[in-house]
């Protein structure tokens, strides 16, 4: 499986495409850096451009930086995930805001960058590294050590699709008082990522690592009333209280050739917990805690083969129906 691979061909076309022949606005492209570049901080670069500027070209570095508002369509790239950081704080869980809001309508590409360090404020406390209600695609890109109630690296309420990239040690956050009595949006859902209602999110080639949830989905909550596909992604050592270390699913998702390992959690299943609509096919699903897979209903699985080529996949069925 490629994880965090940029491909020489997706590389070089973004390269040309960002740099041009020379960096102006009217060529569609600036660049973000300290040296010989034509903003200091990508927020200058967000804030003071028109949208004849397609690309922000970010060079070499750590920007710290949170609240940003990307409204229009944009590329973002970076020189490489273990090269360019933007971060919320320069220590985790300091921040005053998530890093990114992707703006409804817009479409936005990120690429060979790493987003750390968010928390999510205000109202409603979701996406501590990013929430998306527009469209987004990301490409070779980690996201880390982001906090949220919910979502915690990734709040997804538009369409994401995302590509050779990871998600690694995200975790969310106690609840307030208003949050506790609200009780809405299954907070404390989704260490890595919470795919909200009418969002659609696909992942290929991914790695979803050590994140926590405090209560469902350590890696992945999957609500209601939303779709998911992940395929050729590896799931591991992820961790939530009541069920789905790995994945909590109450819309529909589907696995394809994923490797779910050694998630843990406190109630449910370890591995995958679906009280919505699975749809799998040549996974791996095995050591994690208590279960791997705990279906709270017996009519809710379409999969093919074996749910892993594992034979001593833990497997539960709760027929609530009955």
């Amino acid at each position: 499986m490629k994880i965090f691979k940029l491909t020489l061909i997706t590389f070089f076309l973004f390269t040309l495409l960002c740099h041009g022949n020379s960096v102006t606005e009217n060529n569609g492209t600036v660049r973000v850096g300290v040296t010989d570049c034509d903003y200091s901080s990508l927020r200058s670069a967000l804030e003071n451009t028109s949208e004849n500027v397609s690309c922000i070209m970010l060079e070499e570095g750590a920007f710290i930086e949170s609240g940003l508002v990307v409204d229009r369509d944009l590329i973002i790239i970076g020189e490489g995930r273990n090269k360019t950081f933007i971060r919320g704080d320069a220590e985790s869980g300091k921040a005053g805001d998530r890093v990114f809001t992707i703006a409804e309508g817009a479409e936005v590409r990120l690429i060979a960058l790493t987003i750390e360090n968010g928390v999510a404020h205000g109202d409603l406390r979701r996406g501590g590294g990013i929430l998306n209600l527009g469209t987004l695609r990301m490409e070779d890109c980690l996201v880390r050590n982001n906090a949220a109630v919910y979502g915690a690296g990734l709040d997804n309420r538009g369409r994401a699709i995302i590509s050779d990239s990871a998600f690694t040690g995200n975790f969310t956050i106690p609840m307030n008082m208003a949050e506790r009595t609200s009780g809405s949006g299954c907070l404390g859902s989704g260490g890595a990522i919470k795919n909200e209602p009418g969002g659609i999110l696909h992942m290929i080639d991914c790695l979803i690592e050590e994140n926590s949830a405090m209560v469902r989905g350590g890696a992945l909550f999957v609500s209601c009333e939303s779709r998911a596909v992940l395929n050729t992604c590896t799931i591991k050592n992820n961790k939530a209280d009541r069920g789905g270390g790995a994945v909590y699913i109450r819309g529909d998702l589907t696995l394809i050739n994923n490797h779910i390992t050694k998630n843990t959690t406190r109630i449910g299943a370890g591995g995958v917990h679906v009280t919505g609509f699975l749809n799998f096919s040549k996974n791996v699903i095995r050591e994690n805690s208590l279960s791997d897979l705990t279906v709270e209903s017996s009519i809710l699985l379409d999969g093919s083969d074996r749910i892993g080529i594992d034979k001593k996949n833990r497997i539960e069925i709760r027929n609530v129906m009955d």
